[in-house]
């Protein structure tokens, strides 16, 4: 799918890392929700 108006390009860890940081509150709270999500199946994933 290629990236439109409609819909951002699909984040990277560390693009998400870096957007901790910005001065964006919009980027950074989907920072955080993103990388709480790939934490959340990286979770499901491992053996206890």
């Amino acid at each position: 799918m290629e990236p439109s108006e409609e819909y951002a390009a699909p984040l990277t860890e560390p693009e998400a890392i870096a957007n901790l940081k910005s001065d964006d509150l919009s980027l950074r709270y989907y920072a955080a929700w993103w990388l709480g999500k790939i934490a959340l199946k990286a979770q499901k994933r491992s053996p206890p």
